[in-house]
């Protein structure tokens, strides 16, 4: 094969690839348009992806179960306000330890609100996870698929930063530990408000 010949393979098996990286690269502010916030999330990683797709599923589940209702009753206690004051201060000097704590209420609420509506043998049977509660609560309609679906979100969220050294240079920040908070709050209004309504109809 002389030179000629060589560089005219060269030239023919490479045509196709450098025709796709030149339509790229002409198309790359467009194809960034189109993709918008998904393509940042994608370069930032895939754990960094992960947690803006959960964190928006959480988001948009508590507002479909959210309420315009005045005759609904939703809102934290006292002590609830208070401890998730105490956890954006956690959260501002340990962002991870902020979310972690702040599942830690979530869990805690879950398992009050399902307790009264499980079988006596429950606990005897297996470990009981927040899982379990959750499908209680949906099945008996006491919480929506959505906000279920929501609060399954935020347990992934919570292993993820619980799980973050793992991951070499991705630390949770503390944007994320508050907006993960703000997720805990809306998370609490509605549990506490769910709470609420089934004392009173028991009454």
């Amino acid at each position: 094969m002389t030179w000629l010949q060589f560089v005219s393979s060269v030239v023919k098996s490479a045509a196709w690839p450098l025709t796709v990286v030149a339509v790229v690269l002409i198309l790359r502010r467009k194809l960034n348009d189109l993709l918008g916030k998904g393509l940042t999330r994608l370069k930032a990683g895939p754990v960094e992806a992960e947690w803006a797709i959960l964190t928006e599923e959480a988001r948009a589940g508590f507002e479909a179960e959210s309420t315009s209702d005045p005759t609904e009753e939703q809102g934290e206690s006292d002590e609830t306000q208070e401890a998730l004051r105490r956890l954006r201060d956690v959260a501002s000097l340990s962002p991870a330890l902020g979310v972690i704590g702040g599942f830690h209420l979530v869990e805690g609420a879950v398992r009050d609100l399902a307790t009264p509506y499980l079988p006596p043998e429950a606990g005897y049977r297996r470990i009981r996870t927040i899982r379990d509660d959750l499908s209680v609560l949906v099945t008996r309609g006491i919480l929506g698929a959505s906000s279920g679906n929501a609060i399954e979100d935020m347990r992934q969220l919570r292993n993820i930063a619980n799980h973050a050294k793992d991951f070499p240079g991705r630390t949770i920040t503390q944007d994320e530990a508050f907006e993960y908070l703000d997720l805990v709050e809306d998370a609490l209004r509605l549990l506490e408000g769910s709470q609420k309504i089934q004392e009173r109809s028991k009454s």
